[in-house]
Parts: structure tokens; C-alpha cells; sequence
């Protein structure tokens, strides 16, 4: 005889009016907790803060978050003037799932979604801090919940219209659980709960005016003039080519390889706001037939580099495939990478790229976005027309630069100058030329050297007193 499975709950037996608990895979092995709401109802702080589902602390009280994640939530709203009585407290779904399912499902977070929308309408949430992946997912469309939370948390908080409700502000930000597993999220979930409660996103960003050269009698004049505005002082270089730099590593060769623009942003006070993108045709592909310009201004690129020094974001990428286009055989100076700021900074992944970090840190939009649609596999940005490409490249320029001065005083004040400075000057420089050139192995040493330590640690082992473990 098969087993007896557990009938699905009536609509009559429903552990909320409005959740679809018969259609639920939780309906009758899961263990209820009720949301928790603001104690006076007419005088909160119209904010909600929502989990995946209860865990084993909560079963036991019958609140959310009393265990360990909701005394990490306590501790960060307080310092913000708020207590767990002022805001509603509840998860995407209501009940406790068993281990043996690993992760809560789907069909969970849609039969308790009536539920949830309900709840905060009634209660006159205005905002929402979604508290990871899960919780995230009834207030966003499918393609866009799929992104994960590292993504979803970025920028300012996103303005939602749930059905019969009025609009609300969602800040989808990592679970309290997550941050005391992986200690390095904790402050990138402060930071999200400040966007919610202080409703303030810094916002540095503005557009750069830019320019594109494609003549080069006239790149050749202002390199010239960059030259003498900013020796020493620096100027922002970001290369396109056929690949996402943010994303690739190793040789450029080939079609990806090809450098469709240079765009070049001065650092002194008369050109700070500008950015000057150079197309590929100002310095020639054939010395046959190129023009005396074409051919001088590969060589007063090398200079302009060499004299004012590189800001970059993942400088070593732009230094390689700059090396390679000027048939130069040594790094360029690297002066500040933004980059290597950041993780200097955030020892985490997954936050370090250009576009990440211009709409997290300085308000940007995501000027990404205007490209993607363009990108293929066979020509990778190559296939951007070149009119989105050169203003997607000031773009890239422009945000180096202001998180140039963002990344700056932070590195200053947490004393990682010189740290950052070894990155840029040593390690960055020989990353540079092994992922140019590759990294050679002496297998022969390697042999040598393991049969040393094997010899060493069969020395060793012989030494150790013999132990007889008794019943």
C-alpha cells in the first residue's frame, strides 16, 4: 500500500481568509505565524519589513523575526529611532517549510501573495524592505525578481503600484540571516535600510558633455592640449573594444580585440565636466596608407599616457588592450582604479562593476541599459552603432571620474591609501602582463619541490607519538 498523503486544506479551513492555502504546498504541513503589525496603528512609521518564511524561533513564538536575524533588524532600525512596534513585521509566505524541502517554493510565495497585499494595504504601508531573494519576488515582475538580490538592491528605492493599493516603495536588500553568515553584506543592508528610513540616496551623478573626434588633425591638437592642462594630475581613460571589461579577462585578440574608441576624460578644472571621445579612426589601421597624423597620434597617445597618468576602472584591462593597439610594451602608470577602490574597500563580489557602482554610489541611471540591446556574439560591443557606443563610453569615462573622487576621500579616512596604492602600483601592473602574455609553469621545479615536501611531511609524520584511543 502507498502512503496516505495529507488532503489539501477547504477554503474553509484557510489560515488567512485571503491566502490560497488549498493551493498551497504548505497548506497543511506548514506551521502558521501571523504578521506581526504596528502596535498603534494610527501612528506608525508606514514601513514593512518582509522575510522569506518563518524559521524554527519564530514557530516557537509566534512572531516574526524574534530570533537571531530579527535581534540584527532591531539593533539596525533602533539606531535609526525606530522599534519593532513601529513597523509591520510578516514574510512573502506565512509558514514554516520543513528542511527536507531546501527552499521554500514557489507556488508558497503565489498562494500567500493575497495575503501580503492585503495586509499592507490595511495596515498603510507606504514602504517595504524587501529581506532577500524571496521576499522580493511578490512585488516584482517575474524577469525582474530573477536578477537575485545583489542586483535588485541597487540605486534608489523602486517606486511599485500593488493591485487595489496605493504606491508603494520597495528596497529589496539582503536577509538579516544572510549578513551574519556573510558578514561582509552587513554593511550593504545598513545602507539599504538607511534608503528606506531616511528616504535619502546620494546622488552625485550628472551628464557629461561630450565630444567625438573622428578627424585626426584635430585629435592630434587636443591630445596636445590635454597634455599640457594635465601633466601629472591624471585623466580618466576607458577603452571599448569588442568585450565587457567588467566582465573578460585574459588576451584581446582578434575581432573582440579591436579598440572601436578611447574616450578620455581631463581631470584639470577648465574640462572636468567634459569627456573627449576619440574613434578609432584618428589613429589609423594601415601604415601604408594612413596619414602622417594617424600615424603620429598613436605615438602622442603613448605620450599623453606616460605624462599624465591613468585613472581607470579595471585599469589593467584598459592598460592591455591600450598596450597592444600602441604596440607599447610596458604598463602604462595606473594611477587610481576604481575597481581595485571598491575592494579595497567592500571585500565582497559581485558589486565592483562601473554600471553597479554608478547607480549604488553616485544615483546614476543604468546607461548600460541603452547598449545591451545591441550587443551580439559574433561582434560583441562591436555591433553597438557607433553614435550609442561613443555616448556609452563618455558615459563609463564621466562615472570613473566622479567615483574617482567618491573612492578618494573614503580610502583616506579609513587609512587603506597605502594598501590601495601598492594595488595599483605593483599588483595591477603584473596582472597586466600576465593576462597579455600568459604565465609560464616549470613542471620539472614542481616535481621537485613535491617530492621535498612529500619527503618533509613523511619525516614528520614519523616523528609523531603513536596514540591508542581506548573504548
Amino acid at each position: 500500500m502507498g502512503q496516505n498523503r495529507a488532503l489539501p486544506l477547504t477554503i474553509e479551513e484557510r489560515k488567512h481568509p485571503l491566502a490560497k492555502c488549498e493551493s498551497c504546498p504548505l497548506g497543511r504541513r506548514g506551521r502558521y505565524v501571523p504578521t506581526k503589525f504596528p502596535v498603534n496603528p494610527n501612528n506608525h512609521s508606514g514601513m514593512a519589513f518582509v522575510g522569506e518564511a518563518p524559521a524554527r524561533f519564530e514557530i516557537r513564538a509566534g512572531q516574526p523575526f524574534v530570533g537571531a536575524s530579527g535581534q540584527l533588524l532591531n539593533v539596525v532600525i533602533g539606531q535609526h529611532g525606530l522599534d519593532r512596534d513601529d513597523v509591520l513585521l510578516t514574510n512573502a509566505c506565512s509558514c514554516h517549510y520543513p528542511d527536507s524541502m531546501k527552499a521554500l517554493p514557489k507556488e508558497a510565495i503565489e498562494a500567500c501573495r493575497p495575503r501580503l497585499v492585503s495586509e499592507l494595504e490595511w495596515a498603510g504601508i507606504h514602504t517595504v524592505v524587501a529581506l532577500g531573494n524571496s521576499a522580493s519576488t511578490p512585488f516584482l515582475p517575474k524577469d525582474i525578481a530573477k536578477k537575485g538580490i545583489t542586483k535588485l538592491r541597487v540605486g534608489p528605492p523602486k517606486l511599485i503600484a500593488l493591485e487595489n493599493s496605493i504606491p508603494i516603495e520597495l528596497v529589496p536588500t539582503f536577509h538579516p540571516a544572510y549578513c551574519l553568515r556573510s558578514h561582509g553584506m552587513f554593511p550593504l543592508m545598513q545602507s539599504d535600510i538607511v534608503k528606506a528610513i531616511l528616504k535619502k540616496q546620494i546622488c552625485i551623478w550628472y551628464e557629461p558633455t561630450y565630444e567625438v573626434i573622428t578627424e585626426p588633425r584635430l585629435a592630434h591638437a587636443l591630445m596636445r592640449e590635454i597634455i599640457t592642462l594635465n601633466k601629472d594630475h591624471g585623466v580618466v581613460v576607458d577603452t571599448e573594444s569588442g568585450r565587457d571589461k567588467d566582465q573578460s579577462y585574459g588576451r584581446d585578440d582578434g575581432l573582440f580585440g579591436r579598440v572601436l574608441c578611447i574616450g578620455i576624460g581631463p581631470t584639470d578644472v577648465s574640462h572636468e565636466h567634459h569627456v573627449y571621445v576619440f574613434a578609432d579612426s584618428c589613429f589609423g589601421v594601415d601604415p601604408v596608407t594612413d596619414d602622417d597624423y594617424s600615424l603620429a597620434n598613436r605615438e602622442l597617445m603613448i605620450r599623453l599616457l606616460c605624462v599624465c597618468g591613468i585613472i581607470a576602472q579595471n585599469g589593467k584591462y584598459d592598460i592591455g588592450v591600450l598596450m597592444k593597439f600602441l604596440h607599447y610594451d610596458a604598463p602604462f602608470p595606473l594611477d587610481f582604479d576604481t575597481m581595485l577602490a571598491s575592494y579595497a574597500l567592500y571585500e565582497v563580489g559581485g558589486i565592483h562593476g562601473l554600471d553597479y557602482m554608478g547607480q549604488e554610489l553616485l544615483g546614476a541611471p543604468d546607461w548600460k541599459d541603452a547598449v545591451k540591446e545591441y550587443i551580439t556574439k559574433e561582434e560583441g560591443y562591436g555591433a553597438i552603432p557607433r553614435d550609442v557606443l561613443y555616448k556609452y563610453n563618455a558615459f563609463d569615462v564621466h562615472a570613473t571620474r566622479l567615483l574617482r573622487s567618491y573612492f578618494g576621500d573614503l580610502l583616506e579616512r579609513k587609512g587603506l591609501l597605502k594598501f590601495f596604492n601598492w594595488l595599483c602600483q605593483v599588483v595591477s601592473p603584473m596582472l597586466t602582463i600576465v593576462e597579455s602574455n600568459g604565465m609560464g609553469w616549470d613542471h620539472e621545479r614542481s616535481k621537485e619541490l613535491e617530492a621535498s615536501l612529500t619527503k618533509e611531511i613523511d619525516e614528520l609524520e614519523a616523528q609523531l607519538p603513536i596514540v591508542t584511543v581506548k573504548d
